[in-house]
């Protein structure tokens, strides 16, 4: 039936209307049109934003709030002659109707309301933010290609005073090392008022992501993307579903990214809810807090207030979902967040996970998955067929505080939309009111959670509430037998080939691999157009060497330096990442230090397949321990090459490009050294950026130079700290 047009009340006709922003659905995916040459052409405008916010026809802002309570909209007063509270009201639901029985009809019309006369607007959290906006939205456009196509991205840098660079986070830029966004190191900086072009193959198929990469702190600012390649015969691909979604997920801090980095840096986060006094005073030692995160937001839309989120869920605006009775759909779930790994879940629905990383995988069923920064999962959801609600929530929350009690949970949620005009199957339904935060219906059954950074002995815990898990690990997952993302020459098909062996250390609490901390070469452009004297010489001037004594120091800070390892090109690599060798030894720590310390790690430039991933085992007693003393890898820190043939195996291990290094823990990974280049192996916590290395494909003259009006001119000058020592 047609929604009574008196309950949304409309007082605002003056704003501009475009084509993004604020909308009441999310669209479906849909590939983007070639350009006459053939080209899938995009053009990228980063430019700041503030949040909850409209710009009119004349250059001129409108600030808008939203009062859950009252589900109202308003705009601030902008005269100086009038009270600074009294807001124009701008779109709000009568109160007689606010208790109506079907309430997502209500949200449903006034986010309709809010879709009209606000486009332009990005909810983000709620709150006023400057966001480094992409073509005006934070995330930005999602960019969808085939693969094997010719893709070319104009970057346009319309901050104020920040430059950039940009990386897609999954793309291995073939042969074109130069344009993967790390800078220095690959390329310099896109200055203020200056556009860059960058043109690239798309090679690897499936859900991947674009984010600012210079400084680290634009990816927490809001400049990021969803990057979807697509096979070349995507559109037949397409028919298995009938709704196809990007879910993209990013934890957020209370501050800027560049005050969040320094306090994480000074362990002096935990003082942020004091100074900014604005919350409810109590001293700040919850999980999640303490590391920054605030708000957890799917797509464009969260909600700073834990409270409203427990209590008025159903009166908040939320990204929306619209689904049919018996659809076939894909999400396409992306971790594009600042530092905590998240669990999602989808009330009264069962998630099928059939790719991660853009890497297709045997079907896998689980209730909860665990996905860590820079992951991506695509996972396979089939619509109620007689649902009894018309609204069921995508929750996600941060991972530590789904197993361990907390009184302050942070949660994002996303409506899945059965778009129902009548009343609900359920005369009981509460109207949304209530949300199955915590899973509970695995309180009465066994639920499966996949990517937990622990193991069991029996694979099986429960919960301190009584819910009962059976805990996956990602390496159990299985390649499905297509290898379009990953060469023929795979070192794996040869017997006779050498394996080069390496087990680098992860310090998480030092930031540290193999004892140092990393930093870019200093007084030198970018090696992509620099001749091999001058890469010599900058490795000569950056190497290690001279951390050897300060390091012996006693409780000396860890020595900087630009630590890196050069893999010989045509050759197997096997890499064991070791993260904190201390722990080796029995110690014992909380499941909370197993989710917030362990890492995800991205290598540019390669996929590789996961071999294993040795999990530190959860005891009865809930603790997390390492029961074996002494069963770290050896040669941790050094690199050992190992000549002897390895087994030939059937290449059905789990491929990626990021992966859980776990606390307590290793992680071993194997690829073909075929894209020559230097790249880049970081952490994806920001704040934790520094337990990186950078790494070379081949010799310098082995590698792709950049082409010749490639910009060179950002050498940065380093006095060093040797003037300092004596003070």
């Amino acid at each position: 039936m047609p929604f009574p047009s008196f309950l949304i009340f409309l007082f605002a006709t003056f704003f501009t209307f475009s084509a993004f922003g604020w909308s009441l659905y999310e669209l479906p995916l849909r590939i983007g049109q070639t350009s006459p040459n053939g080209l899938f052409e995009f053009e990228l405008n980063v430019e700041p934003k503030l949040s909850m916010s409209v710009e009119n026809d004349h250059g001129d802002l409108s600030v808008n709030d939203y009062e859950p309570k009252m589900m109202l909209w308003t705009e601030r007063e902008k005269s100086q002659l009038r009270p600074c509270l009294e807001n124009r009201q701008l779109l709000f639901v009568s109160p007689s109707h606010q208790c109506q029985t079907n309430r997502s009809l209500v949200l449903r019309e006034l986010a309709r309301g809010a879709e009209r006369t606000m486009p332009d607007l990005i909810q983000f959290n709620g709150r006023h933010k400057w966001l480094n906006a992409v073509n005006g939205q934070s995330p930005g456009p999602t960019l969808v290609v085939k693969d094997g196509s010719e893709v070319l991205i104009r970057i346009k840098n319309r901050l104020l005073l920040q430059s950039l660079t940009i990386h897609f986070h999954g793309q291995t830029m073939d042969n074109n090392w130069f344009l993967d966004g790390v800078a220095p190191l690959q390329q310099c900086p896109i200055a203020v008022r200056s556009d860059f072009e960058l043109r690239f193959t798309a090679h690897s198929i499936g859900s991947h992501f674009y984010r600012g990469n210079f400084p680290a702190g634009h990816q927490s600012d809001g400049m990021v993307g969803a990057f979807v390649v697509l096979p070349k015969d995507g559109e037949q691909q397409q028919m298995h579903f009938q709704k196809d979604y990007v879910a993209m997920f990013q934890d957020w801090p209370l501050v800027p990214s560049w005050e969040q980095a320094d306090q994480l840096e000074e362990s002096s986060a935990q003082f942020v809810r004091g100074v900014h006094g604005e919350f409810d005073g109590h001293p700040n030692t919850k999980v999640g807090i303490e590391d920054g995160t605030w708000a957890i937001l799917i797509n464009s839309k969260g909600w700073h207030s834990r409270e409203d989120i427990r209590r008025k869920p159903h009166k908040l605006q939320w990204t929306t979902f619209r689904v049919d009775e018996g659809d076939k759909m894909r999400f396409r779930l992306i971790h594009a967040g600042f530092r905590h790994p998240l669990v999602v879940h989808i009330e009264q629905h069962q998630m099928e996970v059939i790719a991660t990383d853009g890497n297709e995988v045997e079907p896998f069923r689980t209730d909860a998955l665990i996905i860590y920064p820079g992951e991506r999962f695509d996972v396979r959801v089939t619509a109620l067929r007689h649902p009894r609600w018309p609204i069921h929530r995508m929750v996600v929350g941060l991972a530590e505080q789904f197993l361990a009690e907390t009184e302050e949970p942070i949660y994002g949620l996303a409506n899945l939309d059965y778009h129902w005009h009548g009343e609900t199957a359920d005369p009981n339904w509460d109207g949304g009111e209530k949300v199955d935060f915590l899973l509970n219906r695995c309180t009465a059954r066994q639920c499966v959670l996949l990517g937990c950074p622990f193991r069991t002995e029996n694979g099986t815990f429960a919960a301190f509430d009584g819910r009962k898990f059976k805990s996956h690990s990602v390496d159990e997952l299985r390649n499905n037998g297509k290898l379009n993302n990953y060469p023929s020459g795979h070192g794996n098909n040869d017997d006779d080939e050498a394996v080069e062996s390496h087990h680098i250390l992860l310090d998480s609490d030092q930031k540290t691999v193999d004892g140092f901390r990393f930093k870019m070469p200093a007084a030198v452009g970018p090696f992509s157009t620099r001749n091999g004297a001058e890469i010599a010489e900058a490795l000569r001037r950056d190497n290690c060497s001279h951390c050897e004594s300060k390091s012996k120091r006693s409780g000396a800070r860890p020595c900087e330096c630009f630590y890196h390892k050069r893999f010989p090109r045509g050759k197997t690599i096997k890499i064991t990442f070791v993260h904190n060798d201390s722990l080796f030894g029995g110690a014992n720590f909380g499941t909370t230090n197993a989710f917030r310390r362990s890492l995800s790690v991205h290598l540019h430039g390669v996929r590789f397949e996961v071999l294993q991933i040795a999990l530190p085992q959860m005891m009865r007693n809930g603790t997390v321990t390492i029961p074996r003393p002494g069963t770290a890898p050896k040669c941790v820190g050094k690199e050992c090459t190992s000549a002897k043939k390895e087994r030939k195996e059937k290449p059905t291990k789990v491929r990626k490009d990021t992966v859980l290094v776990p606390y307590g823990g290793h992680t071993v990974i194997r690829f073909y050294a075929e894209n020559p280049g230097w790249w880049m192996a970081e952490t994806n916590q920001y704040g934790r950026s520094t337990t990186s290395f950078a790494f070379a494909i081949g010799e310098d003259d082995q590698m792709p130079k950049a082409p010749k009006k490639h910009p060179s001119d950002c050498n940065s000058f380093d006095p060093g700290t040797d003037i300092y020592e004596k003070f």
